[in-house]
């Protein structure tokens, strides 16, 4: 499982409000290598159009590759989830 969290290495330093970041797992049709990426968008639309976006870009897709999500949730639920699960 690859996990990805996008970010510019030139970019200067700058606050980024947890409500706009997705966390995003999926893959690519007839390849069931998972993978993750925290996303930051407006909303869970935005999310899902930039993941498969990046995901197209790794697997030298274009549009008409095939994108499964199996996962787009806020980061914040996400991590709730998970700490209620493991309690």
């Amino acid at each position: 499982m690859n996990t990805n969290l996008t970010e510019s290495p030139q970019a200067p330093a700058t606050t980024v409000s947890v409500a706009n970041l997705y966390l995003l797992s999926g893959h690519v049709v007839d390849d069931l290598d998972e993978v993750q990426h925290i996303i930051e968008a407006s909303s869970n639309w935005h999310a899902e159009e930039r993941f498969k976006e990046q995901l197209r870009e790794q697997n030298c897709g274009d549009e008409d590759t095939e994108i499964f999500i199996t996962l787009c949730a806020p980061l914040s639920e996400a991590i709730a989830e998970r700490l209620y699960a493991s309690a």
